[in-house]
Parts: structure tokens; C-alpha cells; sequence
């Protein structure tokens, strides 16, 4: 499993897929509890893009929706609306939620038993919302996904998206983890900080089980080494999934697998203690335990904020409120944004260097909103993410978590990725869509650049061989990144390196035809250019 799988497109995720649907569950602990800070954090990136709405065929009405699930087929039985309390816990993660005139709890059954599946009425069409465990990379019905709360806001619950199997797989592996980084741990201030906070018995991962942003800053903190920022295991308090069959939550027990019980635990803590000084040092355990962490409070307003990107400290020249186009851009990718008072946008500056920082303000309390670059793990700020829009909608713009920098590099192989596809590949539903679509001469990538929902379809196939779904490269219409100095967008060229030019497209094209009919054979590369995909090769899973 290397990190590089999660974020350098097609090709490279449907193998982390691949090698994940092959593992075992003991394998897959093991792979949990391998994962590096960095690998982790672009999984967290991946899963933040890929928590987007998934939806299944349109239909006309509920009743008509193909009821499928992970390759599974489940008959219709029953439909009703589904309770305001999941509604709104829904709507966090599956943001389709918010513009439907009805969200539907649809009860099927089929070889698996009874499951109960979402739908959004939206005007009159009908559609299936799914996400995608993070762990299994399986699709994930949303009453089958773990919900939780933390012990500062328990009456709040949010969705994990995992599932219950791949919870049982976590609880292996995250209490030997927790244990590693307070034996092993380099960093200083996450050790004092893990330290004074005592044993952590229950399940906690910062990508599944994020920390809502109100208390984000207790359980962070800069590494003194690095000046990156690491966080602390934050426990949760309660889990639960719904019962489809008794219309209930069922309670699920968080306790880590191998923690001590609440009875053992001070006696644990205790003998564990006395092994960690042993090992590293009594005097400096003894120093970590006694002191406090520096104070973090959030700050109360725009001009307390610490502007602050890749461990550069810049200092505030000006502020204004943020655009309202760029507002409801920012509001789509940046949950932090949704529902603040204000967004601005904070000028700062550094040796004569000046960045536009993005705050959101809500209530007594402001915080910056920051991403991370998927392909340099980099800090990002939304003003120096690349914004793309698709020529299905070209004026609807959506924010990539990428920097200038690396569309750069990262534009320079996809035109390779693509003709391997063409040349290598081995769905034939896939091939058949590429060969009828024509030369793609523009960036792409399934998950740096998602396709929306309303037409994702026409950028997706089921394997024949594998009955999985695979994605077809849907390259960007047009490219632009903010200019904080001119105000304004400046556009890129969306072109990838060694593509055609658009007067060279069509006798390209037909040389690059030829090469393929004799690797791949004449009458085979015909048969797939002459004929329409099959029916089933146009669904979505």
C-alpha cells in the first residue's frame, strides 16, 4: 500500500481498490496500523473529496430506482420519509440532502437480507445516494455507515463514513498505535499533550472520526521539530448505527480492542507509565506530565488570527468580506465556511511576499480555513487552489485541492496515463467509451477533478470482467486560480504536455488509430468504435 495510490488518479486507485477488496481483515489491521503521517494525510484529502454525493440512476419516482449496492440487486418494498433527526445528521456529509424537496428511507430486500437505501426527490427525479467506506473502499449506504459523537458535544452526532465491518477491522490495530506513539513519538508536544490527557480506551482516528472545528485546536498541535501540525488522538464517546428492520439505532461498544476496562484502567495507566520512563528517560516523562501545553485558545476575531501556511507566519495587512461567487465555491469544499456569520478574505504578508488567507467567522470565535495540496502535502489556501468547471456547465466553478505547482507537474503524465489506457487496458466497456469519445488533450483525474452527479454516468462503466465500476477520464473545460494582487481570476490552460493542438487533433487521432489496431487488432478496434455501448455499461453503481 503506498501513499501515492491515493492521489495520482485513476490507474493508481482502482489498484489501492484492488489490493484492498484481496486483503484479509488481519492484513488490513495491519496496513492501518503501518500507515505513515504522510500516507494518512492524503488519504484524509481523498476521502474529503471523495465524501462527495454519489448517487444511482435517475428514475421518475422512488419506486422505479435500481436498488444496488456493491454489485447486489435488492427488490422495492416500502418507502417513507426519512426522520429530521437523520435528515440533518445526512445533510453534513451527503450535501445533495439540502436541496431535495424529499429525502426517502427506501426499504429492499434481496440475497443479503433487508437493507434500507436513501433517495433524494429533487423536481421529478428520483435518485439513490451512496458514499464509500474509507477503510474497504466498498460502496456504503448511508444508514449503514457508523455514526458518532465526542464527549464535548454528545448530543451531536455525525457520519463516519465506514462500515461496521471495517470498524471491527480498526479496533484491532488502534490501541497498539496509540501505544507506539507514546513509546516512539518524536514529537515533544503531541507527547506532553497524549500524556496529560491519560489513557485513551476508545476508538479515535483523525480521518474517519474528524474533530468538529469549535474544539479542533485542543487536539493539534505544531510539531517542534518539523513546524508542521500534528494531531492528538481524540476519543470518541459514542457509536451507533441505525436497524433498518426495527427503525432504531442500534448502540455499537467504542472500547479499543485490548484497552484496559474502566476498572483496570488506573492501575494500567500506572504500570504503563513506569515502562515509559524506563524506556525513555523518568526525569523527561516526569518534566512532560508537570508542565502545561502552550496556550491555543481560538482566537475571538479576524485580527487574533496566527496567519500561518507550510510554517511561514505572515502579518495581517487587511481584510475585507469575501466575494459572494467565491463564498458559495468556498462553501462547497470548505465545511468550515458553512453556516459562519462572515467569510473573509485577510491579506498578510511576509518579506515582502503577500498571500490572501480565507477566515470564517462565526459567532464569538474566527479560525482560517486551510486544505492540503493532494499531490505535495503542502499547506493550501483556497485562494491558491486551482477552481475548474466541466463544458457540461461552464459557468458552475468548483475548487481542486491543488496548487498551481503541482497542476504543473502533475499535467505532465496524464496525457501518457490516458494512451496507456487505450493501449494497456483490459475493460473492453472502458476502452469502448475512450475510442468513441476521441483524443483528450485537456488535464483530467477522477478525484482531483470529480465529475457532479447529474452527469457522472456518462464518465463511468461496469467492467465486464469484474463487475466493478471504472471511471472514464472527463478532462476540465477551463482552469483559473485567484489573483489576490489584481483581484481577480487569471486563467490557465488546461492543455496536457505532449497532447495534440486543436488543428492537429484529427490527424493524430487517426495516426494514434492505427498504431492501436495493429497492437490490439484491426477488426477489434473497429468492432469497439462501430458499435454503442451496451445498456448495462451506462449505469451507475
Amino acid at each position: 500500500f503506498h501513499c501515492s495510490d491515493i492521489s495520482m488518479g485513476t490507474g493508481a486507485s482502482a489498484g489501492l481498490a484492488a489490493g484492498i477488496a484481496a486483503s484479509s481483515d488481519d492484513q488490513l489491521s495491519a496496513l492501518l496500523k503501518d500507515v505513515t503521517p504522510r500516507c494518512r494525510a492524503k488519504l484524509k484529502e481523498a476521502l474529503q473529496m471523495a465524501a462527495t454525493l454519489s448517487v444511482g440512476d435517475s428514475a421518475a419516482t422512488v419506486a422505479e430506482l435500481k436498488l444496488e449496492i456493491n454489485g447486489s440487486t435488492f427488490q422495492y418494498i416500502s418507502e417513507r420519509p426519512l426522520e429530521l433527526e437523520r435528515l440533518g445528521i445526512y445533510a453534513d456529509v451527503f450535501p445533495g440532502c439540502v436541496g431535495a424537496d424529499k429525502v426517502v428511507a427506501v426499504l429492499a430486500e434481496g440475497g443479503g437480507g433487508k437493507k434500507e437505501f436513501t433517495a433524494l426527490v429533487k423536481g421529478s427525479a428520483a435518485s439513490l445516494v451512496k458514499g464509500t467506506c474509507a477503510v474497504t473502499l466498498t460502496d456504503l449506504l448511508p444508514s449503514e455507515a457508523i455514526e458518532y459523537t465526542f464527549a464535548e458535544a454528545p448530543g451531536k452526532w455525525a457520519i463516519a463514513q465506514i462500515s461496521r465491518q471495517a470498524l471491527d477491522i480498526m479496533m484491532k490495530s488502534k490501541f497498539g498505535m496509540w501505544r507506539d506513539m507514546l513509546l516512539k513519538g518524536e514529537c515533544e508536544a503531541q507527547l506532553r499533550r497524549m500524556l496529560q490527557a491519560g489513557v485513551v480506551s476508545a476508538i479515535y482516528d483523525d480521518v474517519i472520526f474528524p474533530t468538529p472545528e469549535e474544539y479542533r485546536h485542543h487536539f493539534k498541535v505544531k510539531c517542534e521539530k518539523t513546524g508542521r501540525i500534528v494531531n492528538i488522538p481524540h476519543a470518541v464517546a459514542s457509536l451507533r448505527v441505525w436497524n433498518a428492520n426495527e427503525l432504531k439505532y442500534d448502540e455499537i461498544d467504542p472500547v479499543l480492542e485490548g484497552a484496559p476496562s474502566e476498572a483496570d484502567k488506573e492501575t494500567w495507566w500506572t504500570s504503563f507509565l513506569s515502562k515509559l520512563k524506563n524506556q525513555r528517560g523518568a526525569d523527561y516523562i516526569e518534566d512532560l506530565l508537570a508542565n502545561e501545553p502552550e496556550d491555543d485558545e481560538p482566537a475571538t476575531k479576524v485580527a487574533e488570527l496566527k496567519l500561518e501556511v507550510d510554517a511561514g507566519v505572515f502579518t495581517l495587512v487587511s481584510e475585507r468580506p469575501l466575494e459572494l461567487e467565491r463564498v458559495r465555491i468556498y462553501t462547497a469544499q470548505f465545511p468550515a465556511c458553512v453556516g459562519a456569520d462572515q467569510v473573509v478574505a485577510v491579506i498578510g504578508e511576509r518579506n515582502g511576499e503577500k498571500k490572501e488567507f480565507t477566515a470564517a467567522v462565526k459567532g464569538s470565535s474566527a479560525l482560517l480555513v486551510k486544505s492540503t495540496c493532494v499531490i505535495t502535502l503542502a499547506d493550501l489556501l483556497p485562494s491558491e487552489a486551482i477552481e475548474y468547471s466541466f463544458s457540461e456547465d461552464p459557468d458552475t466553478w468548483v475548487i481542486a485541492q491543488i496548487s498551481r505547482e503541482a497542476l504543473e507537474s502533475y499535467r505532465k503524465s496524464k496525457f501518457e496515463l490516458w494512451k496507456e489506457l487505450l493501449m494497456k487496458g483490459e475493460c473492453e466497456a472502458q476502452l469502448r467509451r475512450m475510442l468513441q469519445a476521441g483524443v483528450v488533450t485537456s488535464v483530467y483525474d477522477d478525484i482531483v477533478f470529480p465529475t457532479p452527479e447529474e452527469y457522472r454516468h456518462h464518465f463511468r462503466v461496469k467492467c465486464e470482467k469484474t463487475g466493478r465500476m471504472i471511471n472514464i477520464p472527463h478532462p476540465v473545460n477551463a482552469l483559473r486560480v485567484w489573483n489576490a494582487k489584481d483581484l481577480k481570476y487569471d486563467e490557465i490552460d488546461p492543455a496536457l504536455e505532449g497532447a495534440p493542438s486543436e488543428a492537429e487533433k484529427e490527424t493524430w487521432w487517426a495516426d494514434f488509430i492505427n498504431s492501436l489496431k495493429e497492437q490490439r487488432g484491426d477488426e477489434y478496434i473497429e468492432d469497439l468504435l462501430a458499435n454503442e455501448p451496451a445498456e448495462d455499461e451506462q449505469q451507475i453503481c
